[in-house]
Parts: C-alpha cells; sequence; structure tokens
C-alpha cells in the first residue's frame, strides 16, 4: 500500500483507499469524504482494484440524502471491494 503523506494530510483518493483496505466498504455519503464515486473511478482505472456497488441503506446515509419531491430520502450507494464479498 502506497500512502504519500504531504504536509501531514491526506488526500481523499487515499483516505478512500484505506477505508476501503481497513473496513471494506465506504458509503457514497461518508462526511469525511469528497467526491466518494469519482474517488472510486480513479482507483477502479489507474489502480486496477476491483469494487464494487450495491444500494446502501445506512441509517446515518438517510438522514444525510436529499430529499425527492416526496420526501423520501434519495438511493445512495455502498462501495466495497472484492475480498469483503
Amino acid at each position: 500500500m502506497k500512502l504519500f503523506i504531504y504536509n501531514n494530510k491526506l488526500t481523499d483518493l487515499q483516505k478512500v483507499r484505506s477505508v476501503l483496505e481497513l473496513e471494506g466498504e465506504i458509503c457514497a455519503l461518508d462526511p469525511s469524504v469528497k467526491r466518494v464515486r469519482q474517488q472510486i473511478y480513479m482507483l477502479c482505472k489507474y489502480e486496477h482494484l476491483d469494487v464494487w456497488k450495491e444500494d446502501c441503506d445506512c441509517k446515518e446515509g438517510k438522514m444525510r440524502a436529499k430529499l425527492n419531491l416526496d420526501g423520501t430520502p434519495r438511493k445512495h450507494k455502498r462501495y466495497f471491494l472484492e475480498w469483503a464479498l
């Protein structure tokens, strides 16, 4: 695992990769990382990681998700590494 730390701060790409490797999954609405979907795309394209996605049903994400016109929270995704299946 390559982690380059500049000024003691991790980039969003490094945060997503470390969360995926440590926990096995990450929610698209994770408050500590911006643009999770784009970071996952970069990891798949350049780092050749096998990352899967499915609908997420976490309670915290539903509270942070934007609402549809009928007042229900929008669906969002969770991403997980292949080894975590």
